[in-house]
């Protein structure tokens, strides 16, 4: 048994305190002859060595309980029995996706492997896993060859290379054992990535040294595929891939788009070194095009030395709730609301895209652009059953007799309001409206500056104004409906009535409001390995519907981290989601740190008086593991709580 903290036992000496005290109950000195208890005498002397016993047992319970409670504040444990004379070995395994690139992996594991035939019995060894934080695979144990088959059997991941947290780990594990030899394998190809961010003169501890293997050559041919979008090509869905060429200078590669296993479209592209570059791939068969809106699609190359990037994933896209509908080349509004449209293409990554309204019914989930000639049969119909659906609608006032007919059905009341000498503007703008979510913490003011020469007043008791003409009448309005949203501006979208369209606040005006309407939240789809996945809260299933490596399926609560890049679906019974996750940013890049007289220098300098001082260092870090590990004050401070209700009962018998 050894004393983390034997001082403690310093306190022992209050154990004199109830040895005192039980002294100082001496007899009376004068003895004073009671002739009624005579006949009570035996009796008394009896019951009296009952007391006298139980009055030194109670004495030694206190002197225990201080004993012990002494002995638990000095900290017990078992002193580690090793001799500390061995080797200590651990390898730190790199399990990133650059490991993945082709030969990389098995040359490290056997140059690891080789360094572990140099232990021999009482030597010991353990593995240490780099990504995504530093685990223990096989913890450090005189099992060499559990080791071995541990390292064996590992496979390298899709992680992010992190090399500090592993090394710092590994460093000071070693650090607090005792051992003549402390060694750290390195066992990584010593990507640039890796090490960005390192301190390299924060040197290991004494002692400890560090070996790495030969620095890998860079590979022949590198290219990856960075993301994936849905985009379009003219009328026909698309898909848009962003490539990265890092090897040879030029290169041709072909790209394949399936979905459910089928491929669907393929293309050959010219790549060039440097600057990621963007391919339009259109899936022109549109029964294709619609089951990839509805499975998601993978996107892959011909492989080369690191296969790992060359697949993405993309979840599926809801083509309809990003389709604005409104009738092109119908007026001067037409012009304005293309340019409005378009302009964002380049911006968004999958962006509202425009169309004539349909012959038949509208599409659901789509939002309609309703003027004047929306109110006429044919599309009157098709307006009241996208409606009554629940579909989205903007309805730019312009004063038609059929489209005021078709509001005050709706209780809405539309005013030709009276031409001003000079140009109105809008005025009383709800700043917490979604619509205006686009001016979030920039100045209004450009808004309020827009001019109006001709203009509609709107009233009615199912509208929420957005923004109100100065005599108080809503110029923009939300509808109540018991369907979609219904928005109201009250004033045509051309030259004619309002400067607007041609100032810079018109374009992020329009996109916004469409946004809002189609419901569209910005939320992050660009998942990557190492990201946690939210799930709302919600309980249910997660399962790979198609994925790098074959995945199982498991039970997920609030939130999900994939470790493998794929197509997943989570579903709570009630609701499917898809998600696509794809490998992470900036990891395809294979360049090796570029000074390795950096990564030796982490090994300490430090002399032999420095080493000693660690190796004793060592051997209290080792005690106070130990200590840390056993627990055994916990057992003292139980005994103490028995001894303590034993002196309670004891000392109640007791007679005073």
């Amino acid at each position: 048994m050894s004393w983390l903290l034997p001082g403690f036992f310093g306190a022992a000496f209050v154990i004199g305190l109830p040895v005192i005290l039980h002294f100082l109950r001496s007899k009376p000195k004068a003895i004073i002859d009671f002739p009624t208890l005579r006949f009570l005498a035996e009796g008394a002397i009896r019951d009296t060595k009952k007391h006298r016993l139980r009055r030194w047992i109670t004495l030694a319970l206190r002197c225990l309980i201080i004993a012990l409670l002494a002995a638990g504040f000095a900290r017990p444990f078992f002193a580690n029995s090793r001799s500390g004379g061995g080797q200590i070995m651990i390898v730190a395994v790199d399990n990133s996706i650059g490991m993945q690139a082709r030969g990389r992996w098995d040359a490290r594991r056997e140059w690891a492997l080789a360094q572990l035939t140099e232990l021999g019995p009482g030597d010991e060894a353990g593995i240490l896993m780099m990504q995504p934080a530093p685990a223990w695979l096989a913890p450090v144990s005189g099992n060499i060859e559990q080791v071995r088959e541990t390292l064996r059997a590992m496979q390298p991941g899709f992680e992010k290379a992190h090399y500090m947290p592993a090394l710092r780990m590994a460093g000071q594990t070693l650090a607090a054992m005792p051992g003549q030899k402390k060694t750290i394998v390195w066992m990584s190809d010593e990507q640039k990535a890796g090490w960005i961010g390192t301190q390299f003169n924060d040197t290991l501890s004494a002692g400890v040294k560090i070996r790495f293997g030969d620095t890998a050559p860079l590979p022949g041919s590198q290219a990856a595929i960075t993301s994936a979008q849905w985009s379009r090509d003219g009328l026909q869905r698309a898909v848009a891939v962003n490539i990265r060429l890092y090897a040879p200078e030029t290169q041709t590669r072909q790209i394949t788009v399936k979905t459910g296993g089928k491929v669907i479209a393929q293309q050959s592209v010219d790549l060039k070194a440097g600057p990621e570059q963007t391919f339009l791939i259109p899936l022109k068969n549109a029964a294709d095009a619609s089951a990839a809106s509805h499975q998601g699609v993978s996107v892959s190359m011909d492989p080369d030395d690191l296969a790992a990037d060359d697949s993405a994933w993309l979840a599926p896209g809801d083509e309809s709730a990003r389709t604005v509908l409104y009738s092109p080349g119908s007026g001067p509004a037409s012009h304005f609301l293309d340019h409005a449209l378009g302009s964002l293409e380049q911006f968004d990554a999958d962006p509202l895209t425009d169309q004539p309204f349909p012959q038949g019914d509208w599409p659901a989930g789509a939002v309609a652009i309703a003027t004047g000639d929306c109110f006429q049969p044919p599309a009157l119909d098709h307006l009241n059953h996208f409606v009554a659906a629940g579909g989205a609608v903007w309805i730019v006032v312009d004063g038609s007799e059929a489209q005021m007919q078709w509001l005050a059905g709706r209780g809405v009341r539309v005013t030709l309001r009276p031409q001003a000498d000079e140009p109105e503007h809008l005025r009383d703008w709800d700043l917490d409206h979604p619509i205006l979510g686009a001016f979030a913490g920039q100045s209004v003011l450009p808004l309020m500056e827009v001019e109006f020469t001709r203009s509609f007043g709107l009233a009615g008791e199912n509208l929420t104004p957005i923004a109100n003409w100065p005599d108080g009448s809503a110029g923009l309005a939300e509808l109540a409906s018991p369907g979609g949203r219904i928005f109201l501006s009250g004033f045509p979208l051309d030259r004619s009535a309002t400067n607007w369209p041609v100032q810079p606040s018109f374009v992020p005006f329009v996109h916004q409001t469409l946004r809002w309407l189609a419901a569209l939240q910005k939320t992050k789809t660009d998942w990557r390995i190492g990201d946690t996945i939210p799930l709302d809260g919600r309980e249910g299933t997660w399962r790979a519907l198609d994925a790098a490596r074959p995945q199982p399926d498991e039970h997920a609560a609030g939130s999900v981290r994939p470790t493998v890049p794929g197509l997943y679906e989570f579903s709570d019974g009630n609701s499917r989601q898809v998600f696509a996750v794809n490998v992470p940013l900036g990891q395809s890049d294979l360049t090796p740190w570029p000074d390795p007289n950096q990564l030796l220098a982490l090994e300490s300098k430090a002399g032999p008086e420095k080493a000693q001082a660690a190796e004793y260092a060592a051997v209290k870090l080792s005690d106070e593991a130990a200590e840390s590990q056993q627990r055994l004050w916990w057992w003292l401070l139980a005994i103490v709580a028995m001894a303590l209700l034993a002196e309670l009962a004891v000392a109640n018998r007791t007679a005073v």
